[in-house]
């Protein structure tokens, strides 16, 4: 495995813990049954593909050079408490905008990626982004239909608005 490959492993093992953690708080977090389930999947897949990058790197000399970092605050300079105060829609619209970073990174460094096998690995981690980033966007919508039948459901609500 060459170095650059090594050193883009051990930054995706790094953003995987990232989305698992994510996952999990957001579905300890979560007011109803389906999210919760769907976050726990979410963050067991997370889970599951740090596994496999840990397995792929292995037990291998760590370069003296070692520094990865992969801070999502690229995306957002509030903490994951506050998104939640801000309800649902903004923990969702994060959690595609944390996949799509992630997918981004592993796109991004394809082109130096030198390994078949790592290769194929990586093209596998942005399938599993894409199949998140997919799960989210339908969930949201599911979440906003049932908000939105619920709201035309209110007599006074539809009737307060027209006379305005």
């Amino acid at each position: 495995m060459q170095s650059e490959d090594y050193y883009i492993l051990l930054k995706a093992m790094k953003i995987e813990v990232y989305g698992q953690k994510f996952f999990s708080i957001l579905a300890k977090l979560a007011k109803d049954d389906e999210s919760k389930k769907l976050f726990k999947r979410l963050s067991a897949e997370e889970r599951m593909n740090y596994l496999l990058l840990k397995k792929v790197v292995g037990r291998r000399k760590k370069p003296k050079d070692y520094d990865i970092d992969f801070s999502p605050s690229c995306l957002f300079d509030k903490d994951l408490k506050c998104l939640l105060k801000e309800g649902p829609v903004t923990s969702f619209k994060y959690a595609l905008e944390l996949e799509q970073c992630m997918a981004d990174y592993y796109y991004s460094n394809l082109k130096h990626i030198g390994d078949r096998k790592t290769r194929k690995l990586i093209l596998e981690l942005i399938d599993s982004k894409e199949s998140h980033k997919k799960a989210l966007s339908d969930h949201l919508s599911r979440l906003l239909d049932t908000l939105l039948k619920e709201l035309n459901k209110l007599p006074s609500s539809r009737g307060a608005m027209s006379q305005r």
